[in-house]
């Protein structure tokens, strides 16, 4: 990020961000202001099915790493021993960090959160069952409090002292220093940095297409129209108490990653069912299926856009030199520090161009983000493809089993 080591450092580089994001944010508040018709146009059915479908997959990916022990550790196992010899990276759970990823202890606490949650689901009261999701997680997390784990004798500590997972290291730090959180607070000088405004309105398109597939899944989940004048006119408020009481989200956050990997997985795969259920709908007739085929498979397919993966370790290093757009593309000519040691051609640093690298970000921002490049895959193969059937008009069709009007081509 720019603004990095130079005066006001990463202050005023995180202004310069937050006061782009607000002019980027424009283009997505405009975009809520349109009529309900013409954004229906945009993003039919068939694109917000494949969006939801889409997100669900990715993020229930993100739940497995998060159930194994954590993000961090699962991504990055075996990433740092080609530099450093030894042990791979351990995950940090309370004072539990002698464990690696998968271990068997972390898998066993996220499967007893989908164990709470199926004996719910059978004996559960209603309530108990509407409330499923949130009674799991408090209960398994207050059954971890009373969980530790011994690590293995070693020389310099033959006796260790067990490790418990739930330390409230982050319930008493908030307690301390933020009990209580207001805005403005702590405020940043806002600037304007130009390199960020393509990538962040990318993202604003991105999040305003997850926002409509989210809202319409939510409203079929709930047994409401999808589609029409009624979902049009309904709000969705978000609280954020865990926000501005600084102990709450201090005690949400020393919950042990395999509780909530257990916990969001079930959520995410809910959201990918939901999504299934948006395209079911829609009839999969020839044209729809050439079209989720070309989607999903773009979509749901590995990341092969950007060397490096997600190592933390070397992955920086990969990533200035392979990949779908190596980030030594856009280097300032005559800038570029070789290490010869590895190939004549492997650029350890140089000084970026600032708009190629904006353009580079937004582009591996598209490809890499599964919903983003699945959405834009429907949306850009579901007008040619009505145009090879015949039919270039789009048409309100009741394709909804609620009544709703779903905006497609007239011929399937």
């Amino acid at each position: 990020m720019s603004g990095v080591g130079e005066p006001g450092g990463a202050v005023a580089a995180y202004g310069e961000f937050l006061g782009t994001a607000c002019v980027a944010a424009l283009f997505e508040i405009g975009f809520a202001l349109l009529p309900p018709r013409l954004i229906g146009k945009v993003f039919p059915p068939i694109v917000c099915g494949v969006a939801i479908t889409c997100i669900g997959a990715s993020l229930t990916g993100a739940g497995i790493k998060y159930w194994g022990g954590g993000v961090f550790c699962m991504e990055n196992d075996l990433s740092k021993l080609p530099l450093w010899k030894g042990l791979p990276q351990m995950c940090q759970n309370g004072d539990v960090d002698h464990l690696a990823a998968g271990a068997p202890e972390h898998v066993g606490m996220g499967f007893m959160v989908v164990c709470i949650m199926v004996l719910i689901e059978i004996f559960g009261a209603p309530f108990w069952k509407n409330a499923n999701v949130v009674i799991s997680l408090l209960l398994a997390y207050f059954i971890s409090m009373g969980l530790s784990v011994t690590p293995p004798a070693t020389e310099d500590d033959p006796n260790p002292e067990p490790h418990d997972y739930v330390n409230f290291r982050f319930t008493k730090l908030t307690a301390e220093e933020t009990p209580i959180v207001f805005f403005w607070v702590r405020r940043f000088p806002l600037g304007f940095n130009a390199s960020y405004l393509l990538p962040l309105i990318l993202a604003f398109f991105v999040s305003t297409a997850e926002t409509v597939g989210d809202i319409g899944a939510t409203l079929d989940a709930s047994e409401l129209p999808s589609y029409g004048p009624d979902a049009d006119t309904r709000p969705v408020l978000v609280a954020c108490d865990a926000g501005l009481i600084g102990p709450v989200g201090g005690f949400f956050a020393d919950i042990p990653y395999p509780i909530v990997g257990g916990m969001v997985t079930f959520l995410f795969a809910n959201v990918m069912v939901s999504g299934i259920i948006v395209l079911s709908k829609l009839g999969i007739k020839r044209r729809n299926r050439i079209i989720l085929s070309f989607s999903l498979g773009i979509a749901l397919g590995p990341n092969f856009f950007e060397g490096g993966g997600s190592a933390t370790f070397a992955g920086g290093w990969l990533k200035m030199n392979y990949g779908f757009w190596p980030l030594k593309r856009v280097c300032e000519s005559g800038t570029e520090v070789y290490d010869l040691d590895k190939g004549p051609d492997w650029v350890i640093s140089c000084e970026f161009n600032t708009g190629l690298k904006s353009l580079r970000q937004a582009v591996l921002l598209a490809l890499k983000t599964p919903y983003s490049i699945g959405a834009s895959a429907t949306r850009g193969s579901s007008t040619p493809l009505a145009l090879a059937a015949g039919d270039s008009r789009w048409q309100c069709l009741p394709c909804m089993s609620n009544g709703g009007c779903s905006w497609a081509v007239g011929r399937y």
